[in-house]
């Protein structure tokens, strides 16, 4: 059971019973949502790093005159579609472990200050699972986030090419892959990018540190 739910019911064995049942039932789809995130994302962006991988090397071999630019700009629309398809399935599971991870974060953080004066063991559990909630939210963020990276690193490689070789279908890749920006959101309430995640991580440490020094 929760630490705050403890405290503010008397122990019965029902009580403990139900409790720790809600709670196993509980962390094991927290666990499988943040592990599903993951996965899904690293798929994707390895996706999208081949395709990216296959353009880069052809341009850096001068190579591009015998690359099918329309093979690789209907691959780009597949992939962008496959992502918005797949954001729409996920998109609520990122909504729900960024909640959840921020409320372990801050009930573990809370317990373990409190704890500092009962004993070491205690004090020394809630601060290791803290530290590890910050390592496990800090992987999902940037698992997702890496999908933005790899969607847009194209832009890069298509700079390098010749003047020659910008045909329409290579003026469309770039025109796409600059205004459609392909990323996870969280429900659409904002987008999980790097430039998100380095806002996201340091300002939820600084809000858990400041109402820790509030008490």
């Amino acid at each position: 059971m929760e630490p705050w739910l403890i405290k503010l019911t008397n122990y019965k064995l029902f009580v403990g019973t139900i409790g720790c049942i809600i709670r196993t039932m509980g962390t094991f789809t927290w666990n499988f949502c943040d592990l599903f995130i993951i996965l899904v994302s690293i798929g994707l962006a390895e996706r999208y790093k081949n395709l990216n991988e296959v353009v880069r090397f052809k341009v850096s071999n001068n190579s591009t005159e015998r690359i099918n630019w329309r093979k690789i700009k209907n691959k780009y629309v597949i992939m962008n579609e496959l992502v918005k398809e797949a954001d729409n399935i996920v998109s609520p599971l990122i909504l729900i472990s960024c909640c959840m991870n921020v409320y372990q974060i801050c009930v573990y953080s809370s317990e373990g200050i409190r704890s500092v004066t009962t004993g070491t063991k205690i004090t020394m559990y809630y601060f290791y699972t803290f530290f590890f909630l910050i390592v496990r939210t800090t992987a999902v963020v940037l698992s997702a986030a890496k999908i933005d990276d790899e969607s847009s690193y194209a832009l890069s490689i298509l700079t390098r090419c010749h003047p020659s070789v910008f045909i329409i279908e290579v003026f469309w890749i770039q025109q796409q892959l600059s205004i459609d920006k392909v990323s996870f959101t969280a429900l659409k309430f904002f987008s999980i990018t790097h430039r998100w995640d380095s806002y996201y991580i340091w300002n939820r440490l600084h809000a858990v540190s400041s109402a820790l020094l509030g008490f």
